[in-house]
């Protein structure tokens, strides 16, 4: 029974963040998920309120045009937003309630799973990697089983399982299985990854050492065997600016240097656009050009709060790492509503620290 509730929780936090804008019968599949997690939640706390409370400050700012636009569907984000803060605090509870044995043998099986698939789906077709979902949603999926790992691993380091061992191997499957997606946004998280286990095993040389040879050795077998792998990394290396979808990603900077001196600059597009359908595929870009620079600059400053509060929320970091950076570069504000609910937690959390501070001092 134990290990079935386990894996009802881990398929909640999963749901929770990979579900986007999937409904049923015109109700976003978010908010039964959401509903389960408040279910399953042990308490409330403060912080996560609070959060709530500083996201719905922000409402009026975002919803302004909502009852005027055509697709006002696409405002359903911010909702699973409000709601996603309450899934942070259970994603917390869910790495310190269970044995990291559990998380970790679970996560490196479905971090197989996605890998494997990945590279059968590239080889069997000949096109980019995917499993279950599409390309650029699968790589944040094969991130989040990896920061799990990863969690574990900084949690517990070497009591479970040799986990410098499966760590190793676990780097080895994470890395193909991102590679063999064909997505940049894909490299750049695996560099960050690799980055961010140097960091933490910084008291550990051996893993330090394990971790720069690893990567290394991965680098130097794709350039030596290149004929075979740059069928399948071509779209990492190469950019085709006649393409529609890589085009399009530039062509949104250049648009923002006109729309600066557009009047709806300050609170954004009020009416459907093009965007869309066509977005940015980037969050900081939808929220200026439709809800404006004050979005935009409110965004920046969360991300402020965000750097200042990264050690102390290190678990639920390490975890979204590969969701947050892919919120820069793909999907549009239904697919990236997390990003606002880590930023306002971390404001608040942020916060909370500095106010802690400055009692003690007094």
């Amino acid at each position: 029974m134990r290990h079935i509730i386990f894996g009802v929780d881990y398929f909640l936090i999963f749901a929770a963040i990979f579900i986007a804008d999937k409904t049923f019968f015109g109700l976003s599949l978010f908010y039964p998920i959401w509903l389960c997690v408040l279910i399953r939640r042990t308490k409330f706390t403060k912080i996560e309120l609070f959060s709530q409370v500083l996201l719905l400050l922000f409402y009026p700012l975002l919803m302004r045009g909502a009852y005027s636009s055509v697709d006002i569907e696409y405002y359903n984000f911010y909702f699973q937003a409000l709601g996603f803060i309450n899934v942070i605090v259970f994603i917390t509870e869910f790495i310190q309630k269970y044995s990291k044995k559990k998380i970790i043998v679970a996560s490196i099986g479905l971090l197989i799973l996605f890998s494997i698939g990945t590279i059968l789906f590239t080889i069997l077709t000949g096109g980019r990697g995917r499993f279950i979902f599409g390309p650029n949603v699968t790589y944040r999926v094969i991130s989040l089983f990896f920061g799990f790992v990863l969690v574990c691993y900084y949690n517990q380091k070497y009591k479970i399982l040799n986990i410098d061992k499966w760590l190793i191997f676990s780097c080895v499957t994470f890395t193909l299985g991102m590679f063999f997606t064909g997505s940049r946004g894909a490299l750049v998280v695996v560099i960050l990854y690799f980055a961010l286990m140097l960091i933490i095993s910084y008291r550990q040389p051996k893993v330090m050492l394990s971790t720069a040879l690893l990567f290394l050795v991965l680098i130097g077998v794709v350039f030596y065997y290149w004929d075979f792998f740059e069928v399948y990394f071509h779209r990492i290396i190469y950019f085709n600016l006649d393409n529609n979808s890589e085009s399009y990603r530039f062509d949104k900077w250049k648009e923002l240097s006109n729309f600066m001196e557009n009047e709806k600059f300050y609170f954004g597009l009020t009416e459907e656009n093009n965007l869309i359908n066509y977005y940015p595929h980037n969050i900081l870009l939808e929220l200026i050009f439709y809800f404006g620079i004050y979005s935009g600059l409110a965004f920046f400053i969360g991300c402020v709060f965000y750097v200042l509060s990264f050690m102390k929320n290190i678990n639920l970091n390490i975890l979204m790492l590969g969701v947050l950076f892919g919120s820069m570069v793909s999907g549009n504000l239904q697919y990236n509503y997390m990003v606002l609910s880590i930023l306002s937690y971390s404001t608040v959390l942020s916060l909370n620290l500095l106010g802690n501070n400055i009692g003690k001092k007094n």
